[in-house]
């Protein structure tokens, strides 16, 4: 059951993490090595940066949804309510 979740597949992860560091190791050249853990932080840069420009946003948002809605709500309750309902006919109604 636990192999039916991708979260839940330590060794898959373990076995793939050993083989990506030996094919780092042997049969890379230093220069491309340093251009692949280059561009892997510059990859994890601007992913942190756009997460956080991400999460900004979304708390901005949802901040002024909750105040737009409140204030919405807040003059749907100041409204005055009819006391007293007169019909074209002449008719009232409470």
């Amino acid at each position: 059951m636990s192999e039916s979740l991708a979260l839940l597949r330590r060794q898959r992860t373990d076995d793939l993490s050993k083989l990506a560091d030996q094919h780092m190791q042997h049969d890379l050249q230093s220069e491309d090595r340093d251009a692949l853990k280059s561009a892997a932080s510059t990859v994890s840069m601007w992913t942190t940066v756009g997460s956080a420009i991400g999460i900004g946003l979304g708390l901005y948002a949802a901040i002024r949804l909750r105040s737009s809605r409140k204030a919405f709500f807040a003059a749907i309750r100041a409204q005055e309510r009819p006391t007293k309902v007169v019909f074209a006919d002449g008719r009232t109604g409470i």
